[in-house]
């Protein structure tokens, strides 16, 4: 009896370090994903990758734009930075005059 209570309490550590791994390495990847615009791939690759997933999260390309004002990164269509407010805009390609 004591042996099959012992195997239940390793089964137990081992899916509560799991599920902390899982827990542990989402936040920190979400929070490295943001910096790129792309928080979901963080959250992702980070829980199921740890340490490596937070590299490569910090390695994925920018999924936006940056902000002039503030250098928070947007989504392509946006009108205005929802960090800061300032209005984005388009910058003229060269060879363009402004108007």
């Amino acid at each position: 009896m004591r042996a099959q209570s012992r195997g239940v309490m390793e089964l137990a550590g081992i899916i509560l370090l799991v599920v902390a791994w899982l827990i542990f390495g989402g936040i920190i990847g979400g929070w490295v994903g943001s910096y790129r615009g792309r928080k979901f791939d963080g959250h992702l690759f980070g829980a199921l990758l740890g340490p490596v997933g937070w590299i490569i999260a910090a390695l994925l390309p920018e999924d936006g734009k940056r902000c002039v004002e503030c250098q928070g990164v947007v989504p392509v269509i946006a009108r205005r930075c929802r960090h800061c407010g300032e209005l984005i805009v388009k910058r003229p390609a060269s060879g363009e005059r402004e108007r």
